[in-house]
Formats: structure tokens, sequence, C-alpha cells
């Protein structure tokens, strides 16, 4: 076996590993029936591995293991209590589970013979990166908007400071509501089609794998009539933030990306200057830009320096009124709260 392909195919599965281990289970990898599964009881992923032995171990130090070898090959073989991984003269027996119940009736749940795959919408993975932005961060949020709703041609996403909906120009079929820690490793995936059974939501991708995220029970809750009223353009004066797409927007990503106590920047928006300002326990960073002449009060908003570089490329015009900025483009509807002085 080639130990690169094994490190891939590891590597792949890994957003399925559970990293507080409570259930030991949900800490381990299995392979049976030519596919490599990892499942922590909330997403679930399956590749395909050439392989006809079966085993049970734990997923970072089998991770660990391999990627340490040096050797471009290694052997995967069995006893009654080990997997032993063999290259060259090294040899190394991890402890394997006899049987990983948990996992393998998982593995038995995603038989996908009665489930009918439907095509992604293209704009699909798009809109998730950027709504994901929108959604909260809050996992206890009430009305469920740690959530991305997926919904006829839309996808809504908000908080208590901004919502956002998301055009996807074309029909995806069913609603879904997708947690937002999910959508890294969706995307990751590259998925092509999907289905749904009410409680997960099912990908495949053209490697043949399984990427099953556990939907929130959310339906009843989520508030997609008020995002839709929220997010509709009651600006009354514009403002060009074009000139703020600069390399500097990078750092600001960067220290906010990394950082643990902020990923968040402030923006002012002044008469004649944009400043962008940015506290963490990385340190501080600010910017200032020249925009065209405007009257009336400087106005304040807070937001992720990702979004905003990806808000400013598709649309520079932003609208807004005493309360609220607002962004609207051909894909993409957004408002956010100014943090206004009375």
């Amino acid at each position: 076996m080639v130990r690169e392909e094994l490190v891939k195919t590891i590597e792949r599965v890994l957003p399925g590993i559970s990293k507080k281990n409570i259930v030991e289970e949900f800490g381990q990898i299995v392979v049976c029936d030519g596919m490599m599964v990892a499942y922590n009881d909330d997403i679930g992923i399956s590749y395909p591995i050439n392989t006809d032995i079966e085993f049970s171990v734990d997923a970072l130090d089998f991770y660990t293991a391999v990627k340490k070898m040096r050797n471009k090959e290694l052997d995967l073989s069995v006893d009654e209590s080990n997997l032993i991984i063999s290259a060259g003269k090294t040899i190394i027996k991890l402890p394997s589970m006899s049987e990983n119940v948990t996992v393998k009736a998982l593995i038995e749940a995603l038989d996908l013979d009665d489930k009918k795959f439907v095509p992604l919408n293209k704009n699909f993975i798009a809109g998730i990166k950027i709504m994901s932005n929108v959604a909260s961060d809050n996992v206890d949020h009430p009305m469920g908007l740690y959530s991305l709703c997926i919904s006829g041609e839309f996808i809504y996403a908000g908080d208590k400071a901004k919502v956002g909906v998301y055009h996807l120009k074309g029909d995806t079929t069913e609603t879904m509501f997708i947690h937002n820690s999910h959508i890294k490793p969706i995307v990751g995936f590259n998925p092509d089609s999907s289905t749904s059974d009410g409680n997960w939501v099912y990908f495949i991708n053209s490697d043949d794998a399984i990427l099953a995220c556990r939907q929130p029970n959310v339906s009843h809750i989520f508030p997609i009539e008020s995002i839709e009223q929220n997010v509709e353009n009651r600006g009354d004066e514009t403002i060009s933030l074009e000139s703020v797409i600069t390399e500097e927007m990078d750092i600001f990503i960067h220290f906010n990306q990394t950082a643990t106590t902020s990923k968040f920047v402030r923006v002012t928006v002044g008469t004649d200057f944009v400043s962008i300002r940015s506290d963490s326990e990385k340190g501080q960073i600010h910017k200032e830009y020249s925009i065209k002449k405007r009257e009336g009060q400087d106005m304040e908003f807070a937001i992720n320096p990702v979004y905003l570089q990806q808000l400013i490329r598709n649309s520079p015009e932003f609208s807004f009124n005493k309360k609220t900025l607002y962004v609207e483009n051909d894909n993409h509807k957004f408002a956010i709260a100014l943090m206004m002085d009375d």
C-alpha cells in the first residue's frame, strides 16, 4: 500500500473523529468492507480503501504512525488484537477493538441503495461558504441560528446583529438545515450530490465517498420570514468601499482567523475615510483608507474580515440608514446593524 495515499485517506475522514472522545468508539477509525469510516454521532465520513482486512484503531495514533513513517510503501495486517503496520524494518502494533458496534451500525445505516441522490446546485458550495460567515457562533441560539437553512432557491442565515440571504438560482428540491460547524468539512469533501432523510443530510463525491451530517432540529423555530424582511434594502445613502480591497486586508484576515478572543474587525466609516481596527490577543492592527467625501454621522459595525473582503469584491457599493448597513448583488443580500451614538 502506498503510504502517502493512506495518509490522505485518513486525513479525509478525520473530521468525523470526536475531539472530546467521551465515547471511545467515536475516536476510532474503522476499516471494513473496503471502506474507512470515522463517526462521532454528529458527522460520519466513509472513504474507499484498497484492503480486505478489518480493524478499529485509535484515529490519532493510526494517523501519527503512518504519517511519521518515511517508507513509500507499507503493509497492513491484523492478528487477534492488533493492527500491524509494517514498513521495511519498522513494525508498529496498535490495539484494535474486536467489534466497534457503534460505528459499524452507522456503516449499515449508510446503505444508500434506497436513497435517491440529487446533483447539487452549481452555486451550493459558494453559497454555504459565504453564508457561514453570517450564521451565529452561539451553539445555544434560541432560534437555531447556528445553522444554515437551505430551502428552495435560497440559503438563509443570521444572528442578533446581521442577516443574509443567498440566491442559488436553481431549486435545491428539498429543505435542509446544516450546522455551521459542518460547513468546513462539507466544503473540503467537495460533494457533487446530496439527499436527506430528515435526521441526516448525505453527500457523495466523485471518489464514491460518503459524508453524513446530522441535521439540527430547528425547522420549527428557524426565522426565515424575519430574515427575509430584515434583509430588504431600506438604505437612504450609498457609499463605495472599493478602496478597502488591498493587500493589508490579508493581514487582518490572518490575525483574526487565528485569534481566540475575537474573530471580528471594527469598521468605522467617517466623512472621508474608512478605518478598520482589530484587537485580540494576537495584537492590534489599524488601517485607514480614503473614500469619497460624504455627509452625516460616523458609523461603525463589527464583521468577520473574510466576509468583509468577499462582500466588497462582489459589490463595493454599500447602502445604509441610521441603524443598518445593506449590501446586495446578483446572488446575495446582507444587512448588519450599525453601532451608532444617539
